[in-house]
C-alpha cells in the first residue's frame, strides 16, 4: 500500500461510524477488533461497483458478535459479522479511498443482531 486510504468504519456495538485513515494491511486488525475479541483474519467483501467492506472472517465463529443486515445498491442481501470496514475500490479491483459519504453507507445498513453474552 502506497498511499494513506480513507475508510469509514463502522461498529454496530455502538452503531457509530468513524472515518480512518489505513497506511498498511496490518491497521486493519486493530479497526476491525473489539475489545474481548481480536481479529486475526480478514477478507473482502464487494457489495457494489467501487464500494467494498473489509470484514472478520472469522467473525460468526466468535461465542459473541454482531450481525448486521445491508442491502446494497441493486438490492441485494448481505449480512455481515462484526466491525465492517467500508473503501472504495478501482476497476482493477484495487483497493483505495472510500468515495461514499456516510450517509450512503447509513442508508444501506437496515438491522443490527446481536448473539452471544453481552
Amino acid at each position: 500500500m502506497n498511499q494513506s486510504l480513507s475508510v469509514v468504519v463502522f461498529d454496530p456495538s455502538s452503531h457509530s461510524f468513524t472515518k480512518s485513515s489505513v497506511n498498511q494491511f496490518e491497521e486493519y486488525y486493530p479497526l476491525l477488533s473489539f475489545e474481548n475479541n481480536e481479529v486475526t483474519l480478514f477478507d473482502i467483501v464487494s457489495i457494489e461497483p467501487g464500494l467494498d467492506i473489509y470484514i472478520n472472517d472469522e467473525g460468526l465463529l466468535k461465542q459473541e458478535f454482531y450481525l448486521t443486515k445491508l442491502f446494497n445498491s441493486r438490492g441485494d442481501k448481505l449480512e455481515l459479522a462484526g466491525k465492517l470496514i467500508f473503501v472504495g475500490s478501482d476497476n482493477d479491483g484495487n483497493s483505495i479511498s472510500v468515495n461514499k459519504s456516510i450517509e450512503y453507507i447509513q442508508s444501506l445498513i437496515k438491522a443490527v443482531y446481536h448473539y452471544g453474552q453481552k
